[in-house]
């Protein structure tokens, strides 16, 4: 039986367009739930979930989808990512500190964003948002997988200094980390 994850040191965190807030308040009152299995039909869609390994794939029936939420909360942190100017759930930041316990935190993360929120800047923008809320936690290392055939997720990652781990890269993904240090003058 494997262990679960550290829980992540990463507080919720709003952008210019975004509100990035962890899912644990909604998953417990029945309505706001159900809301969130509603609002997670449009995200969980072939097309946006083709990137991603197999076990994050579910189907879009609503027993699938309740499943899905059940495996990510057992695993990881998630965040939903809304627009600040309301309620619209737009994707998913998906979070893990694979680390061993007691160690320096190393977060697995995975985006998901919903396609028609595609190509407007906000997987940029919230990454940017996480770089600068997982500062405060710092020292830690963020870690993303990128599918090859999915160009643009492995340049915001480029162009926001994450390096490539060739050592961690196969035939079918590209894996980018950073490393974050306390800034100058805050305590280690």
């Amino acid at each position: 039986m494997s262990q679960a994850p550290n829980k992540v040191p990463v507080a919720d965190f709003q952008t210019e367009r975004l509100a990035v807030l962890h899912w644990a308040d909604q998953l417990y009152q029945p309505a706001a739930k159900a809301q969130l299995l509603h609002d997670l039909v449009p995200i969980l869609t072939p097309t946006v979930l083709a990137h991603l390994p197999p076990f994050l794939h579910a189907s879009q029936t609503p027993k699938a989808i309740a499943g899905w939420i059940a495996e990510r909360a057992a695993e990881s942190d998630v965040y939903r990512i809304t627009m600040n100017s309301g309620a619209d759930l737009i994707g998913l930041l998906i979070l893990a500190d694979v680390a061993e316990t007691g160690a320096q935190p190393i977060i697995h993360m995975g985006c998901l964003l919903a396609q028609d929120a595609w190509g407007q800047g906000y997987a940029s923008e919230m990454l940017r948002g996480l770089l600068v809320s997982a500062q405060s936690a710092a020292p830690l290392s963020l870690i993303g997988g990128v599918a090859r055939d999915n160009p643009a997720s492995a340049h915001i990652l480029r162009k926001l200094g994450f390096q490539l781990q060739a050592d961690m890269t196969d035939v079918d993904s590209e894996v980018f980390t950073i490393a974050l240090t306390p800034a100058k003058g805050a305590p280690a």
